[in-house]
């Protein structure tokens, strides 16, 4: 669980595709070239390590982000992962977790051509930003320790790793019919603590899958099924203050079959943090 992630489920991205702006050509973003030091950062590991469970077939890159703000969430040169999952372009650190960057579902084609106001959106103190170049983007990654179950968690990425678990678990021959990501979030004394975990149909059941537990298909009964929170609840308890689900319909083996959840799913904002970590 992430202590810095925001969780604001009353929030929802525009879902109507219409409503993107019009394409047009972007300016070519800038690129970074890191001295040795910056390529030892553990920052940019984990966007790269992040970039590795996300797989091959989703857009992603690798950002360097020179951050003028005081606070203690994001360091001073920030690294993160811009990627795109359901029509939205999100945004990882191993500091604050996983966030939404695009303010519209089904606009990422758009997005990924205009981040620059949606980056400065996400943090006041976030100014110059460049792409670190993709050649050492390559030469972190045959450098950094490889990812998986058995391997170091990623710092704050349940998110990704739920999705990676996805992955692994369609890749494997498993079945998984609706799948989706369940965030939600416990207040604590010591601030908003955000989790992410993976749920999907298999034999009819509702199964749930907790990157940060054991890993193992947890099945969820019935009467905990109803709706997210009900879910949450089961899985963490009664101090869930919120939950909220995010469909995977692009991944796994999906179904026509009625939505798990009855009406409408919040997603998160480029101006709300995702359920991080």
């Amino acid at each position: 669980m992430s202590t810095h992630s925001r969780f604001i489920s009353a929030l929802i991205l525009s879902m109507a595709a219409a409503s993107c702006p019009a394409l047009s050509a972007a300016a070519p973003a800038p690129v970074a070239v890191l001295s040795g030091t910056e390529l030892r950062d553990s920052g940019l590991r984990d966007s790269v390590r992040a970039r590795a469970l996300m797989g091959a077939g989703v857009w992603s890159r690798v950002l360097r982000i020179e951050n003028r703000g005081r606070t203690l969430v994001y360091p001073s040169t920030v690294y993160a992962l811009a990627f795109e999952t359901e029509g939205i372009l999100w945004f990882y650190t191993d500091s604050n977790g996983t966030q939404s960057l695009s303010l519209r579902q089904g606009c990422a084609l758009h997005d990924e051509g205009n981040l620059d106001p949606l980056i400065h959106a996400l943090d006041p103190g976030f100014g110059a930003w460049a792409f670190v170049a993709e050649t050492q983007v390559a030469q972190v990654a045959a450098k950094t320790a490889p990812v998986g179950p058995k391997f170091e968690a990623l710092p704050n990425g349940c998110w990704i790793e739920s999705v990676a678990a996805l992955n692994r678990l369609v890749l494997g021959g498993g079945e998984a019919v609706q799948p989706r990501l369940l965030s939600y979030y416990v207040r604590t004394p010591t601030g908003v603590m955000g989790h992410t975990v993976l749920l999907f149909l298999a034999g009819g059941a509702l199964e749930a899958v907790d990157p940060a537990g054991s890993g193992r298909a947890v099945q969820v009964p019935i009467g905990a099924a109803a709706n997210a929170l009900a879910t949450a609840r089961f899985l963490r308890g009664a101090q869930v203050a919120g939950a909220r689900t995010l469909a995977l319909e692009n991944r796994g083996h999906t179904s026509r079959a009625a939505s798990l959840y009855a009406g409408a799913q919040p997603a998160p904002r480029a101006d709300s943090p995702a359920a991080g970590s």
